[in-house]
C-alpha cells in the first residue's frame, strides 16, 4: 500500500484513479481498476438514459467492496445533473468528482451521508471557489492532460495548491507510468488520476484503431484544439483531424457561447444551422502521457503494473 491522505481517505492501497472518460470509460473497466486497488471512474452520462445509469451503479455497487467514483458535470447544461446526483446519494458513491460547474450542490448534499467530492480545477480561480464550496480535494488537470487540458505546469500548480489550501489534491495529466506517479507524490499530491493509459485497456469502450492509436503515439503527435466541445482538448494527429488544427469561424464560436450560456430559445433556433461538423468518429482524445503507454492491457493488469513501476523508481531515486 502506498500512504497519502486519498489512500486514507478511500481505503485503496494504490492512489490512481482510472479517469473518468466520455464514451470510454465502461462500468467493467470500473469494476476492474478498484478491484485491483486503485479507484476506478467513469461519469455518469456515459449512460445514455438515468434508468441506465442506476442500474449501472446498481451492478457496481453490488460487485465492489472496494471504492469507486462516479464524474458528474455540474454545469447547467447538463439536465440529467441532480436527478444522477440523487442516484449517486442513494447508493452511497464513495467518490464523486465534479466537472465544469460549482461543486457546490453536491458537497452539501453527500456530506450528509458521509461522501466525499472532489472538483477538477485548471486554476487557481476555480480551486479558490471548490474549496470555499467545501470539496474534499481538488483535481489538478495540467498542461498535457487528454480531452479537456489545463495550461499549468504541475511542478507549479500542485505545490501551489497544497500550499494554499492545505488539502488532497489529486495531478492530473500527462501521467500513465509508476515513475510519473512518483513524481506527482514528491510534488506534494496525494494521488494520479490516469485516463489515456486506460484508453489502452481491454475493458475501454475503444476501437481497436483507438488503442492502437494510443500506443504508436508520441507527444508530437497531439494537438490541442477547442473545436470539438468549445474548450481546448488535446487529440491524436491523424489525416481525419486536419480541420481541428484551424482557428474556429465566427459561427463555430457563435455556436459555443450559445451552448454555455444556455440561452435555450436562439439554440433552438440556430442550432441546427450553426453546429459545426465535429467528427467524433474519427477524432481520438488523449494526453501527453501516450509516450510512456507500449501495450494494450486488462485494466486491472495496468494498475498493478504502475504500482511496480512505482517501488523501482522510488529504488531507483538518488541517496541523499
Amino acid at each position: 500500500m502506498i500512504e497519502t491522505p486519498l489512500t486514507s481517505h478511500f481505503g485503496c492501497r494504490i492512489p490512481v484513479i482510472a479517469a473518468p472518460m466520455f464514451i470510454v470509460s465502461t462500468t467493467q473497466l470500473v469494476i476492474e481498476a478498484s478491484k485491483a486497488g486503485g479507484i476506478g471512474s467513469i461519469p455518469s452520462l456515459n449512460y445514455k438514459t438515468h434508468s441506465a445509469f442506476c442500474e449501472a451503479l446498481e451492478e457496481i455497487s453490488h460487485t465492489l467492496t472496494e471504492p469507486y467514483s462516479i464524474n458528474l458535470i455540474a454545469h447547467r447544461t447538463n439536465p440529467r445533473f441532480e436527478k444522477d446526483l440523487q442516484a449517486c446519494l442513494d447508493f452511497k458513491v464513495p467518490l464523486l468528482i465534479t466537472s465544469l460547474g460549482s461543486p457546490k450542490m453536491a458537497v452539501e448534499k453527500a456530506h450528509k451521508k458521509n461522501m466525499r467530492v472532489y472538483s477538477d480545477v485548471i486554476n487557481d480561480k476555480y480551486a479558490f471557489k471548490s474549496i470555499e464550496a467545501g470539496v474534499d480535494g481538488l483535481i489538478a488537470v495540467t498542461a498535457g492532460a487528454g480531452g479537456h487540458a489545463g495550461t499549468h505546469s504541475p511542478y507549479s500548480f500542485i505545490p501551489e495548491l497544497v500550499r494554499k489550501y492545505k488539502t488532497s489534491v489529486v495531478s492530473a495529466g500527462a501521467l500513465s507510468t509508476g515513475s510519473s506517479l512518483l513524481s506527482a507524490l514528491a510534488l506534494g499530491a496525494s494521488g494520479a488520476s490516469m485516463g489515456t493509459r486506460f484508453i489502452a485497456s481491454q475493458e475501454a469502450n475503444a476501437e481497436e484503431k483507438y488503442k492502437k492509436a494510443v500506443v504508436d503515439s508520441d507527444v508530437d503527435d497531439l494537438f490541442l484544439t477547442p473545436r470539438i466541445s468549445g474548450i481546448p482538448a488535446n487529440v491524436i494527429r491523424t489525416k481525419e483531424t486536419a480541420h481541428l488544427e484551424t482557428p474556429m469561424g465566427l459561427k463555430e464560436k457563435l455556436y459555443f457561447w450559445l451552448k454555455f450560456n444556455k440561452n435555450a430559445g436562439l439554440m433552438k433556433k440556430f442550432q441546427k444551422a450553426l453546429r459545426p461538423d465535429q467528427g467524433w468518429k474519427n477524432t481520438w482524445s488523449a494526453g501527453e502521457s501516450v509516450s510512456g503507454i507500449k501495450s494494450i492491457l486488462p485494466a486491472a493488469e495496468i494498475m498493478t503494473q504502475i504500482y511496480e513501476e512505482y517501488k523501482v523508481a522510488l529504488e531507483k531515486l538518488p541517496k541523499a
